[in-house]
């Protein structure tokens, strides 16, 4: 599970980088931001 919740004006997580850091195993994420702060491509 990956939580994210901050005041960013832009996306902290982004697909690219995260690919490089995780496998392929299925994650939950949970995106409390507003604006979102993950890259709506994760899914």
């Amino acid at each position: 599970m990956i939580i994210s919740a901050t005041s960013s004006p832009h996306y902290t997580i982004t697909k690219t980088e995260l690919a490089k850091h995780i496998d392929s195993k299925p994650r939950l994420f949970i995106d409390l931001a507003v604006p979102n702060d993950m890259d709506p491509h994760l899914q």
